[in-house]
């Protein structure tokens, strides 16, 4: 998969069409599943120590050209940037378990559009505002929603 998006404008183009003929479940469900091997394969850094105030710096390359890939899969599709928008929003995917490089990405690509980045920042506002999902939540999702609020604000 990595060399029909990533090798030349040509493929890309090629998947782009192939994309466009599935189910907008299908889409949805390829988008995630980019995300997430992504965000294995190539946006897995750790930070080191939240000490360092430009740990941000030492990866930024791979966060833009993240961007670059899922701003090819969006192209000028509606509803695969309303999935993007989904999976950073909602509470159940968000990248959890991953590394913040993803969502750096992700944010990245939807921060080309003042309204989208609003629309971010103000459902995980709603989210992390919630009592019934601050209560039923794992930590770990509500720091998700809390780096997700903090980089939409930065874009």
């Amino acid at each position: 998969m990595t060399s029909l998006l990533l090798t030349s404008k040509e493929y890309s183009a090629h998947f782009t069409k192939l994309l466009d003929g599935v189910s907008n479940f299908e889409q949805r469900n390829v988008l995630y599943a980019i995300l997430k091997i992504a965000s294995k394969a190539f946006l897995s850094a750790e930070i080191t120590t939240e000490a360092d105030s430009k740990w941000w710096e030492s990866d930024k390359a791979v966060v833009s050209a993240g961007a670059g890939l899922i701003n090819l899969i969006l192209g000028k599709d509606e509803s695969r940037k309303n999935h993007l928008l989904a999976w950073l929003t909602s509470t159940s995917l968000a990248g959890v378990g991953d590394g913040i490089a993803i969502r750096r990405a992700v944010i990245a690509t939807l921060a080309q559009d003042k309204t989208d980045i609003e629309t971010v920042l103000d459902k995980s506002l709603q989210q992390f505002g919630d009592r019934l999902y601050i209560k039923h939540t794992p930590t770990l999702q509500q720091e998700g929603i809390i780096l997700s609020s903090l980089i939409a604000t930065y874009y």
